[in-house]
């Protein structure tokens, strides 16, 4: 849910905070990871049911980055990653573009190496910017990020990304 979070970061910590159940007992439970995949996928959920019961779609700026560091206090104190086991890099974006939630378009963005950023947008193929890709204008958002973890990239791809 992104409508409390600005960035996949506070997204991530929302998810993963503590919410405290009061009633007959009072209770507590918390999400953490229990594992770190090499591909991690991170579908944001912008939308959201109205005062009718309707889907409505949250338009909103998000901010993702190319580099993404998992904070240990999201994870399950049982594990034991280093630092570098532990930073993801992005190499996919899936867009939603439209302002309902029931209609729209997709499109896709792909990281190609030495070719940049790819654009996918159904039979138009084009390259683009990394500003085109990590500052969407709504009503096109974010959808779903896919991240490799650093330490399995193949060497020439672990070099952060540089700015613009």
């Amino acid at each position: 849910d992104i409508e409390r979070a600005n960035t996949v970061k506070d997204a991530l910590e929302l998810l993963a905070g503590k919410d405290t159940l009061e009633g007959v007992s009072d209770a507590w439970q918390q999400l953490s990871l229990e594992q770190l995949p090499v591909v991690l996928l991170l579908h944001l959920k912008c939308f959201q049911l109205d005062t009718e019961g309707h889907t409505a779609k949250i338009v909103k700026t998000i901010d993702f980055p190319v580099d993404l560091k998992i904070d240990p206090k999201i994870m399950s104190s049982k594990l034991k990653y280093t630092q570098k086991q532990r930073l993801y890099k992005l190499f996919a974006v899936v867009y939603h573009e439209g302002v309902e939630a029931v209609k729209g378009h997709y499109l896709t963005d792909t990281f190609h190496g030495q070719a940049g950023w790819i654009r996918y947008d159904d039979s138009t193929v084009t390259q683009v910017t990394d500003t085109q890709v990590l500052k969407p204008k709504p009503p096109r958002m974010p959808y779903l990020l896919m991240y490799r973890r650093h330490d399995t990239l193949p060497a020439p791809h672990r070099a952060p990304a540089k700015p613009e």
